[in-house]
């Protein structure tokens, strides 16, 4: 089980749609949130296809299956800021029958770090959960600071009003 945050995209670019499944959007709801499965406070995905295919390099988590990653990224996200893990199949190695037809696929320039989510001449989405997380961080920094604000502005109406009925 693994992080799907951690793991690394191989390509650039992803199609829309999963092959004979629709668009990835339309699998977001049927991915299955078990919290607590293994008795710990991490949630297990469970998507409605395969595990993703993996290899490992040093440290890293590379994907095969990037439109799997990505739909898995996604629903990750929607549980932020609690831990998620998915079941994937790992390897040091890409077997050597299946060599030439993967290898292709390591072409990446964002280090596995995004996708862009496109057709050959539309652009859907670009995709990097770090920079969502900064945004749901920003998000929720900026409530409790206007909330804060908001109590600073009330302080002196309200003391004003308990000194003058005293």
């Amino acid at each position: 089980f693994v992080c799907p945050l951690s793991i690394r995209f191989t390509q650039d670019k992803i199609h829309p749609f999963f092959y004979r499944r629709g668009p990835i959007v339309n699998v977001l709801p049927k991915i299955q949130a078990i919290s607590g499965a293994r008795g710990d406070d991490a949630i297990d995905l469970v998507p409605p296809f395969a595990p993703i295919h993996c290899l490992r390099k040093d440290d890293e988590v590379w994907s095969m299956d990037n439109r799997r990653l990505y739909a898995l990224q996604l629903a990750a996200m929607d549980l932020w800021p609690r831990r998620c893990r998915v079941r994937c199949l790992s390897r040091e190695r890409l077997p050597r029958h299946k060599f030439k037809t993967q290898y292709r696929k390591f072409n990446t320039t964002s280090e596995g770090l995004s996708i862009d989510v496109c057709t050959r001449y539309q652009q859907f989405d670009i995709c990097c959960w770090r920079e969502r997380v900064i945004e749901i961080g920003c998000y929720s920094l900026s409530q409790l600071l206007g909330t804060l604000l908001y109590f600073f502005e009330i302080a002196p109406l309200l003391g004003a009003l308990l000194f003058q009925s005293g």
